[in-house]
């Protein structure tokens, strides 16, 4: 166990005053095209060679990316599919729940299989929970374990900052495992937050929650202001540790709006908006979850359609267009609800990474996620993997590479 006292510092910030995300860049209006022909189709691109846009460089970083999406990203304009550089979109890969929880050896072997990607970066948690579970103590073995990974196999980070210890919970709140902290409480998660980006690499991205839009990772009710809240006290101690370290908003789940259960991406976004937590962000990010269907189809569930596509006219509306997107997590599982078959997964993987890399606003994309949980179960979420879970390579493994 570690005493909070022992937090270890950065390195130097490879960010200047220079590089702070303009709110204020525009471009030509030469680059984008009308969203609305696409919105009423199928999104019309031309495939690629996996190996050509999964090229990815070896320098590249989340980071990176957010600055350069910045400098080309429209304001005030209709954004389309485009085609951009194959090396424009950083591609990564995002833990599970189970994978932050093995030990040095299993780890170390998931980042073997995960090397068979042609990836930079890698998304994971730091969750309170795991970390804090009593005041002022903290055990850092299981972000350090995967610091250490990406670090040996020079792999960026984008650490998602989540989940309340029991604690520093509401009492009323005090049951599901990813509640929110209480409002009294806000203060420690800043210190947290603070204590994560003085702990991560100093190129790191920080990322505030995941998938605070449905309740059952926020409880008991998902609610924009109070999400904003801890999100405005997130990015003062973030900024205060590492001022250059990009602070990403949203990790919105695939949704309606669905009384207190859930609300869309568009309309989470667009109420934290509407309270003025636009400040506090560099970039927003959602997961684009289609399911059975194909990321570029047509229907009401295809990405564009239900997702990307309304949640970037809101960032333009209230004058972010200036700011990217990144998917936090994309994948299509092989069993339970409304997935496919092992053998079509390629198919749906190649398709979702086609149509992200022609979003001229997307600047990072992270696949869920390199092993099954559990391949027997009839739960859809064991089974968004590329590998089986006992480490067997699914067919979508060889496509991808």
């Amino acid at each position: 166990m570690t005493a909070v006292t022992e937090d270890r510092s950065p390195s130097s910030n490879p960010f200047s005053s220079d590089d702070e995300f303009d709110s204020d860049v525009v471009c030509p209006s030469t680059a984008v095209r009308s969203t609305n022909a696409n919105r009423e189709g199928s999104v019309s691109h031309t495939p690629l060679s996996r190996r050509r846009f999964l090229r990815v460089g070896a320098a590249s970083t989340v980071a990176a990316g957010l600055a350069a999406t910045t400098s080309t990203a429209c304001r005030g304009a209709e954004i389309g599919p485009v085609t951009t550089p194959a090396d424009s979109v950083v591609w990564g890969v995002s833990t599970d729940a189970n994978t932050i929880r093995k030990d040095r050896e299993a780890l170390r072997a998931w980042f073997d299989r995960a090397a068979a990607l042609p990836i930079s970066s890698c998304r994971t948690v730091a969750d309170w929970w795991l970390i804090e579970d009593r005041p002022g103590v903290r055990d850092w073995t299981s972000l350090d374990m995967v610091v250490d990974e990406c670090r040996g196999r020079g792999l960026a980070m984008t650490v998602t900052v989540a989940y309340a210890p029991e604690w520093a919970r509401d009492p009323e709140d005090r049951g599901p495992r990813n509640t929110a902290p209480g409002r009294e409480y806000v203060t420690a998660w800043a210190e947290f937050c603070r204590a994560v980006a003085r702990r991560v690499p100093a190129d790191s991205t920080i990322e505030i929650w995941n998938e605070p839009n449905l309740s059952a990772y926020w409880g008991p009710v998902q609610s924009p202001v109070r999400y904003g809240e801890l999100l405005k006290a997130a990015h003062r101690a973030v900024k205060d540790a590492a001022p250059g370290m990009p602070v990403v908003a949203g990790s919105l789940g695939p949704a309606a709006t669905v009384g207190t259960a859930s609300m869309s991406p568009p309309d989470f976004a667009g109420a934290l908006y509407d309270a003025g937590f636009q400040p506090y962000f560099d970039a927003l990010s959602v997961h684009p979850y289609t399911g059975a269907q194909l990321p570029s189809a047509s229907g009401a569930a295809s990405a564009v359609r239900a997702g990307l596509y309304p949640l970037r006219d809101v960032m333009v509306a209230a004058g972010d267009g200036s700011k990217p997107i990144l998917l936090t997590e994309f994948g299509t599982p092989t069993g339970g609800f409304d997935s496919v078959g092992v053998a079509e997964q390629s198919a749906h993987l190649l398709d979702a990474m086609t149509l992200w890399r022609l979003l001229p606003f997307v600047s990072a994309a992270y696949l869920y996620t390199v092993d099954d949980r559990d391949s027997r179960s009839v739960d859809r979420e064991g089974h968004f993997g590329v590998y089986f879970s006992d480490g067997t390579p699914k067919p979508s493994l060889a496509a991808l590479q």
